[in-house]
């Protein structure tokens, strides 16, 4: 699956987590405002919060009904309240999380008067935002070994020069990137399941250079970076299906790669 889950970490006020987040949040509600508005949701709480989203609706024994849009971005301003609620009794929030990124159907059955929740086929990504501090403080050894955290992208953000009245934001340098996104999910909509192929070249990249080298860094960071050679694989899989395509090419490899290096390095410095 091309679900991510991403961490963004930076100081507060100085990190400019949200501004770049905003960016990109801009740019894809102009790509696809409908899902922007009715996919993308924020407040974690518990699993039972997020299967109830993406549920698939209740039907009488024996009538039909639509499956329900299982598509579901989260986009999470305070990764630290988030980490603080894990952390409670009973709550299933990180193995659910855990499961929406494997794709898996989710599931609930605490309801005892209706039989509980079912999403047979969530689509569920992620982006957190959370200060070093709190990823260190929030994070227990539970979510280092439980594989939690090595679904995560992390990435270092901090503010790079100062600007005090900023720039306008242009639209209309968007327009090509805006339309060549759109047509990809054009393209998408029609193809149905499938799996993405990859091309001679990139496939030998993979297999004799990329995959052997993927070595997570060592001690406790180990439990951390474990998950490179899939996320490495969604991550080029998104780029590949961004222009269109439906196999992986050099290009979708390399910058999936320097993507991971980029996390590799803010997990290390955090």
């Amino acid at each position: 699956f091309l679900n991510l889950f991403g961490m963004l970490v930076g100081e507060t006020g100085e990190g400019r987590k949200g501004t770049g987040n905003n960016v990109a949040h801009r740019v894809m509600r102009l790509v696809d405002p409908q899902f922007m508005t009715e996919n993308v949701a924020g407040g974690l709480s518990s699993g039972e919060g997020v299967i109830g989203r993406v549920a698939d609706p209740k039907s009488p024994v024996g009538a039909s009904v639509p499956m329900r849009d299982g598509r579901l971005h989260i986009a999470e301003e305070e990764a630290g309240t988030v980490f603080t609620r894990m952390k409670r009794e009973g709550n299933s929030l990180s193995g659910v999380l855990r499961q929406a990124w494997d794709g898996r159907p989710l599931t609930t059955l605490t309801r005892k008067d209706d039989g509980g929740l079912v999403a047979k086929e969530p689509l569920i990504s992620a982006i957190m935002q959370v200060t070093p501090d709190e990823l260190r403080k929030g994070l227990g050894d539970i979510e280092l070994v439980n594989g939690f955290m090595n679904r995560f992208v992390l990435a270092w953000t901090e503010q790079v020069r100062l600007l005090p009245f900023g720039r306008p934001f242009d639209e209309d340098r968007l327009r090509g990137p805006v339309g060549r996104l759109q047509g990809a999910l054009r393209n998408l909509s029609g193809m149905g399941s499938t799996e993405l192929g990859w091309t001679a070249e990139a496939r030998a990249l993979y297999a004799d250079t990329i995959y052997p080298n993927l070595t997570p860094l060592p001690g406790r960071l180990a439990a951390m970076t474990a998950r490179g050679a899939s996320i490495i694989r969604r991550l080029a899989g998104i780029y590949c299906v961004s222009r269109g395509a439906d196999s992986l090419a050099l290009d979708d490899l390399h910058a999936a790669v320097a993507i991971w290096e980029y996390s590799i390095e803010s997990i290390r410095y955090i």
